[in-house]
C-alpha cells in the first residue's frame, strides 16, 4: 500500500511542485502589490472599451480656463468677479451649485458681495481639503453646513481612479465628499 502511494506521489511530484510555485508567487506578488499596476491598466482598458454614455443635458459644468484669466487678468480672481459669476450661475435657478475653488481668505475687492451671496444662496456648496496640507471652507458656508470635501485619492501610478465619499476631519467631524454634497 505504501508502494502504491508513494508511486503516486513520484507520478504528481512535478504538478504539486509547480502549483506550489504559481501559488506562492502569486501570494506573493499580490503581497508586494505587482499585480495592483496591472489591475488598474486593465480596469482603465475597461472604460475606454466601454459604450459612451449620453450626455445629462440637466447638468453643466463651468470651467476657468487660461482665457478667462487673461481675460479677468489676475488669479485668483477677485470676489468681485467670483460674486458676479455665482449671480449668473444662480440667475439660471440651478438645483444646486458645487464651487470646486478654494475661497478660505478673500481677494479684494469685493469680499462683503461674495459672503453675502455665500449667506443668501443655500443650494451653493463649497470645498476645503482635510487630508495632507488643509485648507479652509469659506467661513460663511462653513457656518450653514454647506461645505463638501475636495480631497482626492492618488493610485500609485499618480492617477485618480476613486473618489471619497467621506472624510474624517482633524477634529474628529465628518464631512462628506463634494459630490455627496451635491
Amino acid at each position: 500500500m505504501w508502494r502504491k502511494l508513494k508511486k503516486k506521489i513520484e507520478q504528481w511530484r512535478g504538478v504539486f511542485l509547480i502549483g506550489t510555485g504559481v501559488a506562492g508567487v502569486t501570494i506573493a506578488g499580490s503581497i508586494t502589490g505587482v499585480f495592483g499596476v496591472l489591475e488598474w491598466g486593465i480596469r482603465d482598458q475597461f472604460f475606454s472599451l466601454r459604450t459612451t454614455e449620453p450626455v445629462d443635458e440637466r447638468i453643466a459644468i463651468v470651467t476657468i480656463d487660461e482665457s478667462d484669466i487673461t481675460k479677468v487678468g489676475q488669479w485668483p480672481m477677485s470676489d468681485r468677479v467670483m460674486a458676479q459669476l455665482l449671480r449668473k450661475l444662480i440667475d439660471q435657478q440651478p438645483r444646486s451649485i458645487g464651487l470646486s475653488l478654494y475661497r478660505d481668505l478673500p481677494v479684494a475687492p469685493g469680499n462683503q458681495e461674495l459672503q453675502a451671496i455665500f449667506a443668501s444662496t443655500p443650494n451653493l456648496i463649497g470645498v476645503e481639503k482635510v487630508g495632507g496640507d488643509a485648507i479652509a471652507p469659506p467661513p460663511t458656508l462653513s457656518k450653514l453646513g454647506q461645505v463638501g470635501a475636495a480631497d482626492l485619492l492618488l493610485d500609485g501610478d499618480g492617477k485618480v481612479r476613486r473618489a471619497l465619499l467621506g472624510v474624517t476631519t482633524p477634529e474628529g467631524a465628518l464631512r462628506q465628499g463634494l459630490g455627496v454634497k451635491l
